[in-house]
């Protein structure tokens, strides 16, 4: 949040405003160099380089990069926000939870809602933005990264918002799910997750962008054209005035800048328009860089405070330049210019892809502890017949030793990648779980219990109670798996029980009976490998046993 301070420095700006001439600096009295002072709201984004934003970046396959389109082949003007998919403006309340509003509440709600094909509000499902930000906030209201968060979302999806309101109180992560039914929530959130995330960037060095047609555009606009919702950081400090024409009611973002103990903010791009206008530099005259703007949603709720119309801030192309092509006078305002959309070299804006995911296993994690941002969770696979063990890392949002933050309950994730290949599974696979306490502190996790199980909950190991192994980490012994098509009951052995519950659920999704088996008991019924289950599979199964 901003210092009072600021307050000061505000009203002094208003009072020097009145006096200044009329010539051309006449139309900067709307303008103030206090974005957020005294508003009320919280920013809470931890910036990241973009280096650090590329290298997360890196760890997902190549995907198709959008080819923009020449600046002639765009419409003037795209706006995501009034699709049935996008949230309404929403409002994060007093604390730092801005990079979860962005990348859960609005982002990853929109792209969820576009994958199902949503046509109506209706239909509409919104995720819940205090999930992610009580996971990756260790418990203290510092604010979070987009890593974290975008991790989160990539290993463990979201639970919606129905399923845990949003509340500005209670932000440590003892309030996490706990309620009955939720790790059936944590586990449904499981089915559709991130599954890429990438960058886009524009030049803020010298004056990348000089007319709203400029080429450098065309990337970032294409993406929003072919309905990818975008994310950035700001430093969140603005200066801004009323536009020209039909923008004359509509306050315009024209300039960003870095004032001291100031806070940086996470928001999103739903669109842009080519035909805003601004008259930038107050010479009375609309010139080439002072046409065009992106549309961002704030999470503040609808508010008119600040730059913010109603909840919307436009902010003017220009405005990504690290020097106006509008021959503005930098020398009339307090603070240096940054550029807009990032807090580095360049702006930067994130967009992610979201898949249904088919979850075979799911590790199922319950402990208590007084310190959960010394918790490291991982899941591991090795086959017999190779020496390897193959871990992936599936929670670790550590910072640091001191935050003394207590979690009691069960958390949920997937194997994913480890267990694709369940032709491995025909042989024997060992599978295992690895709560480990990152410092022998006495505030060791005490381990509750660790579960194997398959989408729908379906039990396949149960490890019971364990203790600690001497180094202060606590695991789960393996669970040797060898799989068997046909064992639709999950009872290690093809019977008849197994020909009738294939027949069962042939006969159900006949009738339309709307049946339900899990992936894996899908993958075992499906004995002929051809995608369906039917009665082929069940005779299959019959023949097997003879």
């Amino acid at each position: 949040m901003k210092k009072t301070f600021k307050k000061i420095a505000a009203s002094i700006m208003a009072i020097t405003s009145l006096a200044m001439s009329t010539s051309g600096l006449n139309s900067m009295a709307e303008t103030t160099e206090i974005e957020s002072e005294n508003l009320g709201f919280g920013e809470g984004l931890i910036s990241e380089s973009e280096d650090d934003l590329n290298a997360f970046a890196a760890q997902f396959e190549p995907d198709n990069q959008i080819v923009p389109f020449a600046a002639a082949s765009l419409p003037s003007s795209v706006d995501l926000s009034t699709s049935p998919c996008f949230p309404p403006i929403g409002n994060q309340g007093s604390i730092g939870s801005c990079t979860a509003w962005a990348s859960t509440y609005y982002q990853y709600s929109y792209e969820v809602n576009k994958l199902n094909n949503v046509t109506s509000t209706a239909d509409r499902v919104i995720y819940s933005p205090k999930w992610t930000y009580n996971n990756i906030n260790s418990g203290v209201d510092n604010g979070s990264s987009y890593t974290n968060a975008y991790t989160l979302l990539k290993n463990q999806g979201a639970v919606t918002l129905n399923e845990f309101p949003y509340s500005s109180s209670g932000y440590d992560l003892q309030d996490l799910p706990t309620y009955d039914g939720a790790i059936e929530d944590m586990r449904n959130a499981l089915n559709t997750r991130l599954s890429f995330y990438g960058t886009y960037s524009i030049s803020g060095s010298g004056t990348a962008i000089t007319s709203n047609k400029d080429s450098d555009l065309n990337q970032v606009k294409t993406a929003l054209n072919n309905g990818k919702v975008l994310t950035f950081q700001t430093y969140n400090d603005f200066n801004y005035k009323k536009g020209t024409g039909s923008w004359s009611n509509t306050k315009l973002v024209y300039r960003c800048y870095n004032a001291p103990n100031s806070g940086s903010h996470a928001m999103t791009i739903v669109g842009y328009n080519d035909n805003v206008t601004c008259d930038i530099n107050g010479n009375g005259t609309i010139e080439a860089g002072e046409r065009g703007a992106f549309k961002v949603i704030n999470s503040w709720g609808t508010t008119n405070s600040g730059a913010n119309n109603a909840g919307v801030l436009w902010v003017m192309y220009d405005a990504l330049n690290g020097k106006s092509a509008n021959n503005l006078d930098e020398s009339q305002f307090t603070y240096t210019r940054q550029r807009v959309f990032g807090t580095g070299t360049n702006n930067v804006f994130n967009y992610i892809n979201v898949d249904h995911k088919n979850v075979m296993f799911v590790a199922e994690v319950s402990f208590t502890t007084e310190r959960r941002n010394q918790i490291k969770i991982q899941l591991g696979k090795q086959c017999p017949t190779d020496s390897a063990e193959l871990w992936n890392t599936v929670y670790n949002f550590s910072s640091g030793r001191d935050n003394e933050v207590f979690y009691d309950g069960t958390m949920v994730f997937d194997y994913g990648d480890l267990t694709e290949s369940l032709i491995d599974f025909y042989n024997q696979v060992d599978l295992r779980i690895l709560l480990n306490d990152a410092y022998n502190d006495g505030y060791e996790a005490t381990y509750k219990g660790m579960r194997i199980t398959d989408n729908l909950g379906n039990l396949l190991a149960d490890f019971g109670e364990l203790g600690l192994n001497p180094d202060g980490s606590s695991y789960a012994p393996l669970w040797r798996c060898k799989l068997q098509k046909g064992d639709i009951n999950l009872d290690k052995k093809v019977t008849t029980e197994d020909a009738q519950a294939i027949l069962q659920y042939y006969s159900d999704n006949a009738a339309q009976n709307n049946p339900v088996i899990s992936n894996l008991q899908f993958f075992l019924a499906d004995m002929n490998n051809d995608g369906s289950v039917n009665i082929s599979d069940a005779s299959l199964v019959l023949s097997s046993i003879q």
